[in-house]
């Protein structure tokens, strides 16, 4: 067994890519999408309108 470095849980060899667990792996991919969907909504003239009622 393999330490994740980013949640400490136990894994196998074959499961960890770089050192990370797939499931780390998967909310960090799932964090950046929903950070790209906040910039892009923060950055549309609707959401701005909005803002300004």
């Amino acid at each position: 067994m393999v330490v994740c470095e980013s949640c400490g849980g136990n894994c196998d060899h074959g499961e960890l890519v770089q050192g990370v667990c797939p499931e780390c792996l998967e909310e960090e991919r799932k964090r950046k999408e929903n950070a790209a969907l906040l910039e892009k909504l923060e950055g549309s003239s609707f959401w701005q309108m909005e803002l300004e009622v």
